[in-house]
């Protein structure tokens, strides 16, 4: 029987803190331990060439369906941050609107900005948010939480919501740790320990790269606008904060 090396996997949700946990990673355990890399296709492309075999950590927004590649030939230890979905959405889109202001997504019916800066600001997140289901990039603003860990961040097919849900509150059932962005340094040092009680914890240098927000404000409308549309986020993370109280 082959014993399986164990690989330690940390789902990034898009922006729950991922740099700063990456980067502390390094620091505490060594950059040749850790791996990170933004997107799966990233993630593949280092498998096919490099290998993944000597490193003990990998960091990336990997999604349930594609945990399958690494599962044949490693013991996955599954683990994860989450924030609270609203100021998720809030940052995302800040993120967008500050570097990424030109681009432009090609559709089926032709081109469409990312972010449309001749809109005021919450009539064009309404835009985003309104056309999740036919464009797939829009999608990272609309329950991104609950499909990650169910199947994918954007092929959202073949599954209702329910089941969405449910099958993302399973797979954090089975992770070896849950972490708050909001207690980020706790779950930091939390997750260190599950993976190398032995290391020496480095500081946690917090990156905040959308903290200048142009005169972008979460009040109540851009609140309950958010709301409207992450129903399953916000049920999941209720949920997690309940269940992990040991994670927070």
């Amino acid at each position: 029987m082959n014993i399986k090396p164990p690989l330690h996997i940390i789902m990034h949700v898009p922006k729950t803190g991922g740099a700063s946990i990456a980067d502390g990673m390094k620091k505490t355990l060594g950059s040749d331990r850790v791996l990170r890399c933004d997107w799966f296709d990233q993630l593949l492309y280092h498998s096919k060439t490099k290998g993944l075999s000597n490193y003990d950590v990998i960091i990336c927004h990997i999604s349930r369906r594609e945990l399958y590649y690494l599962a044949d030939d490693f013991d996955l230890q599954i683990s994860t941050f989450l924030r609270e979905p609203v100021a998720r959405v809030f940052s995302n889109y800040c993120f967008w609107r500050q570097y990424t202001p030109n681009v432009v997504l090609q559709t089926d019916k032709g081109q469409l900005p990312l972010v449309d800066l001749q809109l005021e600001w919450k009539e064009d997140l309404e835009r985003i948010l309104k056309r999740s289901n036919d464009i797939w990039k829009f999608r990272e603003l609309v329950n991104v939480s609950t499909w990650q860990f169910s199947t994918s961040l954007y092929e959202r097919a073949g599954r209702g919501s329910t089941q969405a849900l449910i099958e993302a509150k399973r797979l954090l059932e089975e992770m070896i740790f849950i972490g708050f962005q909001d207690n980020l340094d706790i779950g930091y040092k939390s997750l260190v320990s599950k993976i190398d009680q032995h290391a020496t914890v480095a500081p946690l240098e917090k990156y905040n790269r959308t903290k200048q927000k142009d005169d972008l404000v979460l009040d109540h409308e851009a609140h309950a606008l958010i709301t409207k549309h992450n129903t399953l986020d916000i049920e999941l993370y209720n949920w997690a904060h309940e269940s992990f109280p040991q994670s927070s």
